[in-house]
């Protein structure tokens, strides 16, 4: 029957687990929750102390002053003649303009306004001035606690102070005095826009308005300078270049004077003449060799028909009308092979001779003229080649001096226009709005430091209160007794405001309805319900070590058990080694359960009725050096039998389960053994092992009882504004 019911009380016990594993984020809010109530108090010291130094800082710390000014850039501006080349604005390139953040933030801007304001005369910006006005107003007021404080922590000066006044010379007080003012100038480009703002945070609102001002009035000044001193450069340049290119084109033209006199060029005109005579020469000697051939051709013909003897032909080749008529007259008086006139012959033949002679005069004429005109085309020929070249060099020369002239004019252009731009500049800048003076100052910002202050108080005591957490082994509330051990915690036990053990009976009979009384009427009641039909008749009170207030709670429960009606109690000793239950409860020297197992006493002797009359009680008379062998027998059996039977609540109060093995003997007897946890005293590695030990013993029913808590500290104000 009892292994049913433990059964069914372990089931439980593991579905609550269940339901507790089911909902982890809401748990852990809870335990969030918790942790930041315990420690309440030192995260309120924590964050308070932080908001005290905050306004402690922004007190001592000296006020300073921003002023600012807005400039827009100019980057379509347009010069009175277009100088591109010469003197370049400002792009509309987003590079450009970061880069014009950068010249407003130069050591050469910032070295034109520390000379124009005069600041190495300034103590703000000259370190030696401000070491010494330090120095006396330390003398003069002694220095502070928190003054020496800021210095440890880096707020109370610079590392510059520490060098010696003489090792400064007036250029070093100058380059330290543009890195300060180069530290408190600060240029923010407007986005999506050629507008910028420029701002510097002094200690005086005039100065700082003054500085930014003269801030805005050298860089436009620079950028004009600059454009003049391009311009100018730019002029002397095209002055001297101009008159380079001048003596070059003069040069030029002379050259192509020089060589179309030299070698008698009147232009074009004479090539012209020479290659139409050349023409004409060509065309001659064309129809010369034509005619030549033709007179051959005839020649070899009439040659080839006299070879023949063909009057015929003779005459027809010849085309003479006497050659003609002389071959008929031969033809008729007999042919070629008759016995001709002889006269007629002759005449033939001389005529004959005479056009023969004539065609080889021709062909000699022809001969020569071709030869001649052949002389005077190689001639003509050679004559025009020489020209041609002369005509290209001619060329090359008058395109050097046309060139030369083109670049002359370009540049003398460029001149003029320079000459005109010079004196009338314009910056790529203009001020849209000054500085005006600020009225209020821009730190120390009072919000922001304790915003900040407030920030950082609450991050380190939220790390604060982690590393305590860390550390602290012990156990802050009945979420993380339950969660570690996984046990229910039947019991929420408050310190009980005694001197001593002994005195908690007392106490309870007068004062029943205090917090720690109505906390054990609490336990009863939920030893009573943890059982089916009421049968938990036995309850051991265990603990990991000594100190737990096992003894007390024992007591208590006796106590508050008795005053119901009719209910028998019985308390058992069964620490026979300290047995602090038998001397708080007056029972030293009396017999008790070592008289028993001795068998000098029977169960009636060794039972005793307390002094109040309310419970019975067995004493340990006795501390023999083996406890856990008496517990084991059979009489010890018999005895819990027996003790069964006459009581209807039993309540024993057993040694420490690290100290000794008894309680894992005992516990096989008891329907319900409560594990005493104490608040933030009882350490989790003890538990744990205590917990391992009763569960090899094969404890059958584990349940907690978190002991001597603050109850406002555990379960927060409402628990305490109930008990109290």
């Amino acid at each position: 029957m009892n292994e049913l019911r433990a059964k069914d009380y372990a089931a439980a016990a593991q579905a609550a687990a269940a339901s507790t594993r089911s909902e982890p984020q809401a748990q852990g809010s809870k335990n969030a929750l918790g942790i930041i109530w315990r420690r309440k108090w030192l995260i309120a010291a924590i964050i308070i102390g932080f908001l005290a130094l905050g306004v402690y800082i922004t007190k001592s710390l000296t006020p300073t002053f921003t002023a600012s000014a807005t400039v827009k850039l100019d980057v379509y501006q347009a010069n009175l003649t277009d100088l591109d080349s010469v003197v370049t604005g400002i792009t509309p390139d987003a590079r450009e303009i970061r880069s014009q953040l950068q010249v407003i933030r130069s050591r050469k801007l910032m070295g034109r306004v520390v000379d124009a304001m005069n600041l190495t005369a300034d103590p703000e910006f000259n370190i030696v001035l401000a070491r010494r006005n330090a120095a006396a107003e330390r003398a003069a007021q002694g220095d502070g606690w928190f003054a020496s404080l800021l210095g440890l922590v880096g707020l109370g000066g610079s590392d510059e102070e520490a060098v010696p006044e003489a090792a400064l010379s007036p250029k070093e007080v100058r380059e330290r005095a543009i890195d300060s003012l180069t530290k408190r100038v600060t240029v923010l480009p407007v986005h999506f826009s050629f507008v910028f703002g420029i701002s510097v945070s002094t200690t005086d609102p005039v100065k700082s308005a003054t500085i930014v001002n003269t801030i805005t009035q050298q860089y436009i000044l620079n950028q004009i300078e600059v454009k003049y001193q391009a311009t100018e450069q730019a002029t002397s340049w095209l002055s001297n270049r101009v008159a380079e290119l001048k003596t070059a084109l003069e040069q030029a033209e002379e050259a192509v004077a020089d060589h179309r006199a030299k070698h008698q060029l009147a232009g074009d005109g004479i090539v012209d003449q020479l290659a139409q005579r050349l023409a004409s020469l060509r065309s001659t000697a064309t129809d010369a060799t034509s005619n030549r051939e033709k007179a051959v051709e005839k020649l070899n013909a009439l040659l080839a028909a006299v070879s023949q003897g063909d009057l015929s032909t003779i005459a027809n080749l010849t085309g003479s009308i006497r050659l003609e008529n002389l071959a008929r007259t031969i033809t008729s008086n007999g042919g070629p092979q008759a016995q001709v006139n002889a006269t007629a012959m002759t005449r033939f033949n001389l005529e004959l001779e005479q056009v023969t002679t004539r065609l080889q005069r021709e062909i000699s004429q022809s001969d020569a003229s071709l030869a001649a005109l052949g002389e005077q085309i190689a001639e003509l020929e050679q004559r025009q080649a020489k020209q041609g070249d002369e005509i290209v060099t001619l060329r090359q020369l008058e395109r050097e001096a046309q060139a030369a002239g083109v670049i002359y004019e370009t540049f003398l252009s460029r001149l003029k226009e320079t000459s005109v731009q010079q004196g009338v500049h314009k910056a790529d800048a203009v001020v849209i709005s000054e500085a005006r003076v600020p009225i209020a100052k821009s730190s120390p910002r009072y919000r922001v430091t304790l915003s900040a202050a407030l920030i950082l108080g609450m991050l380190v005591a939220a790390t604060v209160v982690a590393i305590l957490e860390m550390v602290d082994q012990t156990f802050s509330t009945p979420d993380e007794l339950e969660q570690f051990t996984g046990l229910p915690v039947l019991g929420l036990i408050p310190s009980a405001p005694i001197t001593a053990r002994g005195n908690v009976l007392k106490f309870a009979v007068s004062r029943p309805t205090s917090p720690f009384v109505e906390a054990i009427r609490n336990l009863r009641t939920s030893v009573q319900l943890s059982g089916v039909d009421g049968d938990v008749k036995v309850v051991a009170l265990a603990s990991a070590g000594e100190g737990e207030g096992k003894t007390l709670l024992t007591m208590a429960l006796a106590h508050s058990s008795s005053t119901q009606v009719n209910r028998r109690v019985l308390v058992m000793d069964c620490d026979l080694r300290r047995r602090r239950l038998t001397s708080e409860l007056g029972g030293r020297g009396i017999p008790g359960l070592i008289g028993y197992f001795g068998g000098k006493k029977m169960v009636d002797e060794i039972i005793h009725t307390h002094e109040t009359g309310e419970f019975d009680v067995i004493y340990a008379d006795k501390s023999p050096k083996i406890t856990a062998d008496i517990f084991a027998s059979q009489k010890f059996a018999a005895l819990m039998a027996e003790l069964r039977e006459r009581y209807d609540l039993i309540i024993i109060d057993t040694p420490p389960v690290l100290a000794l093995t008894d309680i894992r003997v005992i516990s096989n007897y008891v329907d319900l053994v409560l594990f005493s946890v104490s608040w933030k005293r009882t350490k989790r590695r003890l538990v744990r092992a205590a917990m391992a030990s009763l569960q090899l013993s094969n404890s059958k029913r584990l349940a907690t009882v978190f002991n001597r808590m603050n109850i406002g500290k555990s379960i927060g104000y409402y628990g305490s504004y109930y008990y109290n």
